[in-house]
Order: structure tokens, then sequence, then C-alpha cells
């Protein structure tokens, strides 16, 4: 089999794509869960009547948690894989109406060659749109002016009166949809932070839609119900990586592509221990909180095929803290409303662009 540009991982799943076994298997262990739920509801009306003991239950209950585990493992390890084959031709498709084709089209060979298991087509087909844009980044970097020193000067234009009332709007958004709204706030608060962001003196833009996140959250949360929670430690992520694929910077070749890389369990554990470590020190730890925190999250993050890496230290940034505190001391608590405001300032002041350009990496 020829080579993919999107490397070995996309060989493998070419492998797998093809297996009904998680389907097979996934039903096998669904029927089993529900004939096991039926006798589990069966003991707990007969317990309530104190006819069976409730040992019998005790049996049930553990089997029928197994055997259901058993079958949203299987469901999620297919819903993954079918995931990282449509980010490949999605972005074929996004590449192809760059050049002016039509992506409906693509979509419709991927899925044929799929069906045929033609999978060095599909590898052919994916390595020519990817090759289409790596022509383009030879173009640009012709253009770029190497000599010219780069500005590390980063800064978040947000005043702080504008941005209470904003806040303010977004916290009724929410409180008034009973939190159902929240994908609203989310594109609303993301859209203006954006756009009044700047990294090394470059303007950024946000170019994501309502719509498409609305479907997406919806979708997170049937994976959640269909999960029993568990894929709720990975919707914080999802938000994250929506936020930087619509992001683009001033004068970058926005066709490279961006995103978030972070692994979801490792994302997700490091956000629970900054909590914990800050409970347990009393709020004292919160400068290296956020200093570990943002250095892992943006090192993770790509913007039109720039890596980004964050230079802040928690010594520098406890020194702001203690000045934060003082000041809502003195103010009779309201500096506490402009606080979150001064942290995303000091990120963003300390967020800055790595040398070098590479397509985002889809999976």
């Amino acid at each position: 089999m020829i080579e993919s540009m999107y490397g070995k991982k996309f060989l493998k799943l070419l492998e797998k794509i093809s297996h009904k076994r998680f389907i097979y298997l996934s039903i096998i262990f669904g029927v089993i869960s529900l004939v096991n739920l039926s006798i589990n509801i069966y003991l707990i009306v007969y317990m309530v009547r104190e006819i069976y003991p409730y040992k019998y239950l005790f049996i049930s209950l553990p089997i029928f948690i197994v055997f259901f585990a058993l079958m949203v493992t299987f469901i999620v390890l297919r819903v993954y894989e079918n995931r990282n084959f449509k980010r490949i031709v999605r972005r074929s498709a996004e590449i192809a109406s760059i050049k002016g084709e039509d992506k409906n089209l693509v979509f419709k060979q991927f899925y044929l060659l799929r069906k045929k298991k033609d999978y060095e087509s599909i590898i052919t087909l994916s390595n020519h749109y990817y090759l289409l844009i790596e022509e383009d980044l030879k173009k640009y970097l012709k253009k770029v002016d190497k000599n010219k020193p780069s500005s590390k000067k980063s800064s978040l234009e947000i005043k702080v009166l504008p941005y209470l009332g904003f806040k303010i709007l977004l916290l009724f958004i929410i409180v008034i949809s009973l939190g159902l709204a929240y994908p609203l706030a989310y594109y609303l608060e993301t859209k203006y932070e954006i756009n009044m962001t700047n990294i090394d003196r470059k303007v950024c833009s946000f170019h994501g839609l309502l719509k498409p996140l609305m479907k997406a959250w919806l979708k997170w949360l049937g994976l959640v119900v269909l999960t029993c929670g568990v894929y709720t430690f990975f919707i914080s992520k999802k938000f994250i990586i929506w936020r930087y694929k619509y992001t683009h910077i001033d004068k970058e070749l926005s066709s490279l592509g961006g995103g978030y890389y972070a692994n979801a369990w490792t994302h997700f554990f490091l956000k629970l221990g900054t909590k914990l470590l800050l409970l347990i020190s009393l709020g004292l730890a919160k400068p290296w909180c956020v200093a570990w925190i943002n250095k892992y999250e943006i090192s993770k993050t790509i913007i039109d095929g720039r890596t980004l890496y964050f230079n802040g230290k928690s010594l520098s940034l406890g020194g702001k803290i203690f000045l934060w505190w003082f000041l809502t001391l003195i103010t009779l608590g309201l500096y506490s409303y402009v606080i979150n405001l001064s942290f995303k300032k000091w990120v963003d002041k300390h967020t800055h662009l790595k040398n070098g350009y590479k397509q985002a990496p889809l999976i």
C-alpha cells in the first residue's frame, strides 16, 4: 500500500473501519444487557414485595454493569474511528472548496471508495489535496520576509466596563435558558475575545458559526447519555478545539488549519489536579496553577499552521495576584469583577507564535 501523507495512523484506520466486529459485538453485549436489565427490574419489584432475597440482585446487577460497559466501549471505539476518517474527508473537501472544486463531490468520492474498500485510491485522493496545500505553503514562504524580526508583543484589547456588561449579558442568557443556551454564550464570548486579540502584533479574527456548534452540542449531549456520563470528560476539550479551529491570524496562511491537540484525559486530569491544588492551598497556589495549565494548553494549540507557546512565569503572576487582591480589598470587593479579565490579559500578553509552519494534524 502507498504511503499516506497523514502517517501510519491513517493506514491502520483504513484497515479497522472495514471490520464490522465492533457493531456485532455491541449488538451482542447490548442484547445481553437488556435481558439482564429485565431480570434486575424483575428482582427489584419482587424484592420490594420481600419475596426474593437481596443476594440475587447483588449477583445480577454487576453482570449488567459489565456487559453494558462493554457495549458502550465498542460503540465509542466505532464512533472514534469513523470520526477520524471523517476528519480526513472533511479536510480534503475544505481544500477542494478553497481550490474552487465541488466539495460535495469530494465527499461522495471518499465514501464510494470506502464502500468499495479501495484504500489505495482513498490514500491517493487524500494525498492529492494535502500536497495542494503544501504547494501553497512553499509559495507563501517565498513571500515571507525571513529577515524581518517578528514582534513578541501580544495583547487583549478589551476595556473593563464593556467587558463587565458583556459578561452580565452572557450570565443572563445562561440563567434564563437554564443552561441550555450555553453554546450561544460560549460562541458570543469566543467571538468577542478573539476579535480583540493580537498575537505578536498580528490581529486575530474568529470565523466560527453558531449553527454547527449547536448541532455538535446536541450530539455531545447524546454521547453523554449513551456513555452514562463518561463523555462529559471530553466536552471541555471539544469546545476548545472548536474555538481554535475557526480562529485565524491576519496575513497568515489560514488553509494550513488549526485546533487544540491535547490528550483528552491529560486535559481533564490537569484541570482536576489544579482545582484540587487550589482547594488544598486555599487559593495560594493560584499563580502556579494558572501558569501550568496555560503553558500546557497553549503549547498544544495551532492557529493557521503556527504553533503557539506560553512564556508567562508563575512568580511574576504571584505579585500581580497579590496586587489584585489588595485592590479588591480597598474597593470593598468591586475589583473582584475585573480580576477575570486581568488573568485573560496576562495570559494573552505571554502567548506567542513559534517559528515555522506546518499543516495542522488531523489524527
